[in-house]
């Protein structure tokens, strides 16, 4: 049997019937990506059309820009579409009640963005007003998944949804981040990311070229770690990290030292498959947060 849901119209209203995969046929990780497909491009959609709104709003002449209809919200198939399904059952009391109200105000505000763009004229507080329920209720099933992406420890997405999470803080309480001139700027995709970071109790030694020192490691990434040592290591040198339990050899070179503590960079990154790092991302701890 073959899922059929509505199409929308410009409205956002269901229209005829979109073909969807049956959800029997979707393991859940598919499932997750069909949903956080639909929540991101909802949440870049609310939130460029309130930073439009916003931000001609508090200009001297009102005037919204040509394309506005263009960054208006889709129908979210995979809303209705994963009902039932594993991922639905997993998500929180709030998000799963909430899907339908967020699909109903996600089709409101395609309907007040093409009022809107057709009659300059029409009530931008009403567009404004629909427009942030729908962006409330992105907030929901946005905390859902960042939980999921956090526990799998995917860096990138981690920090993009937080960037996407803060753009509706943003939006919500009456700022324009992406308005600029008359002009609705995109949203960013390019994420200089912080490395997860995780604490470890391990001795290395540590061979520069004045000397080889017994070290205690803190912590390890994919880019790098941290030491502690009461030796005179300083930013800038060159290092070879020799771990004892279990055998491994590092070269990198110093970045920096507060007090005893080191950090060091790798000159090669570690890959994500890395050996040391699965065994540590089932026993260790992110930086900053204790066991337990």
């Amino acid at each position: 049997m073959t899922l059929t849901v509505a199409s929308s119209t410009a409205q956002g209203s269901p229209q005829g019937s979109h073909p969807v995969s049956p959800i029997e046929h979707l393991d859940e990780a598919t499932q997750f990506d069909l949903f956080s497909h639909d929540v991101k491009a909802a949440v870049i959609a609310c939130a460029k059309l309130l930073s439009c709104y916003h931000g001609a709003a508090h200009t001297s002449r009102f005037q919204l820009p040509s394309n506005l209809l263009e960054v208006a919200p889709s129908y979210p198939y995979a809303f209705k579409a994963l009902e039932g399904g594993s991922l639905f059952r997993s998500l929180s009391p709030a998000t799963r009640s909430g899907l339908k109200g967020f699909t109903y105000y996600l089709g409101r505000a395609r309907e007040e963005a093409v009022l809107l763009s057709g009659d300059r004229s029409a009530d931008v507080a009403i567009a404004i007003e629909v427009t942030s329920t729908a962006a409330c209720f992105a907030k929901l099933a946005v905390a859902d998944i960042l939980a999921i992406e956090r526990r799998q420890g995917h860096a990138f997405e981690i920090a993009q949804w937080s960037y996407l999470v803060a753009l509706l803080d943003d939006v919500i309480e009456g700022r324009g981040p992406l308005w600029m001139d008359g002009r609705i700027l995109e949203v960013r995709s390019d994420f200089r990311l912080r490395e997860r970071r995780l604490n470890m109790t391990a001795v290395a030694l540590v061979v520069s070229q004045q000397r080889e020192e017994q070290v205690v490691i803190i912590n390890l990434s994919r880019g790098g770690l941290g030491f502690q040592s009461a030796a005179p290591f300083e930013a800038g040198q060159c290092v070879e990290i020799k771990l004892l339990q279990p055998a491994r050899i590092f070269a990198g070179q110093i970045m920096w030292r507060i007090g005893s503590k080191v950090g060091v960079k790798f000159a090669q990154p570690l890959p994500d498959d890395d050996p040391l790092l699965h065994a540590m991302l089932t026993s260790a701890t992110p930086e900053g947060k204790g066991k337990g």
